[in-house]
Parts: structure tokens; C-alpha cells; sequence
């Protein structure tokens, strides 16, 4: 087992050195010594009392962009997930919303603030997989949550989701967005860009 674990180890190292782009010295004989280079390296990286690395979230950001997410055999993917609401919880409670009065100005901000703010590394808006649940076509759609409530997207969903990330979780994905820093104008701002889309 130790000379597996001593054969994969320089092969760990450079593929986490690839994807972080720190470059690679020919490894030491020494087991720490490899183990304390790579500390070294990656150490603006913290690790949390459970064991997991946590990596800024501009970094992991970069890294859902340029790679995407893989999703476990256990967890539906968002295509699956896209696919399967309408059929998983039938018709949420009540009317759908009527057809949101779009403001251009605020829409065209709206746009510029979902770059700024990275909504863009985890949300696509043509329907594309991501981390997060697509934004084509949102405004008024029927959505269903990982406990398997079912709801109308409207403006009261879109706020919680934005203030409150991890109470209303879309089935099929994973809690991962993070509390975004917005204010009421922006927040409204948004929310026209999105109910354009």
C-alpha cells in the first residue's frame, strides 16, 4: 500500500500543480519533505477541521468556468434536473405569475451586474449546464426544490434565492451558491435582466 501511495503521490502533485499552475520540482526521495513542498505551495489555501481545502471563491470561480463541475452517480446533473421538474412535483400551488414588466434600463444594468457579480460562472442563460440552474426562460417557470416543494419563479422566489441561497435549493443541484453582496437597487436591477431573459 505505501509504495502505491508513494508512486501516486509526484503524480498528485503535478496534477494539482497543473491545475493550479505552480510549477513542479523533481520530487525528493523523502515522503515529507514532497508533503511539505506542496504545503509550501498552495499554502494561501486553508484547511478546514473536517479535512477539506477551501480555495478563495474568485479561484474556484475560475475553476467552474474554465472546467465546469462533475457530479456524482447519487446526484442528478442540472440537464437531468432541467428535464425533470415538470414531471418530478406536477403544477406548483396557485396561478403563474403574470408576464413581468421588463424595464430596459434597469435590465441593461441588470446585465452588467450579473458579469460583475460572477452569476455568470455558475448560472448560464441559454440553457447550458452549470453549478447552478439555468436562467433561460426563468420568469414564471415552475421550479422544484431538493425537498420536493414545488413553486412558481417569480419575484419573491428570485429574492430568496439571492438573499437567502441555501433555504430554497433546485433540485438536482448542489447548495452551492454563495450570499451575494447586493443592494435593493441592484437586487432589482437583476431581476429585470433575468426576467428578460
Amino acid at each position: 500500500m505505501r509504495a502505491i501511495i508513494a508512486a501516486a503521490l509526484p503524480l498528485t502533485l503535478a496534477a494539482c500543480a497543473a491545475d493550479h499552475s505552480i510549477p513542479v520540482d523533481p520530487p525528493p526521495a523523502d515522503r515529507v519533505a514532497v508533503e511539505q513542498q506542496a504545503a509550501d505551495r498552495l499554502g494561501h489555501y486553508k484547511k478546514a477541521d473536517d479535512g477539506k481545502v477551501q480555495i478563495p471563491i474568485e479561484r474556484s470561480m475560475e475553476l467552474v468556468a474554465a472546467k465546469g463541475i462533475e457530479y456524482p452517480d447519487k446526484l442528478t446533473s442540472p440537464k437531468e434536473a432541467a428535464a425533470a421538474p415538470s414531471a418530478a412535483a406536477g403544477t406548483p400551488e396557485g396561478e403563474a405569475p403574470a408576464p413581468f414588466a421588463v424595464d430596459a434600463e434597469k435590465a441593461t444594468a441588470g446585465k452588467a451586474l450579473f458579469a460583475a457579480k460572477t452569476c455568470s460562472a455558475c448560472h448560464s442563460i441559454d440553457g447550458s449546464k452549470l453549478v447552478g440552474p439555468t436562467l433561460k426562460a426563468f420568469w414564471g417557470r415552475a421550479v422544484t426544490l431538493a425537498d420536493g416543494k414545488s413553486l412558481w419563479a417569480d419575484q419573491a422566489y428570485f429574492t430568496e434565492s439571492v438573499k437567502n441561497p441555501t433555504t430554497q435549493i433546485s433540485g438536482g443541484f448542489p447548495p452551492a451558491m454563495p450570499q451575494l453582496p447586493v443592494s435593493e437597487a441592484e437586487l432589482e436591477q437583476l431581476l429585470h435582466y433575468v426576467a428578460s431573459l
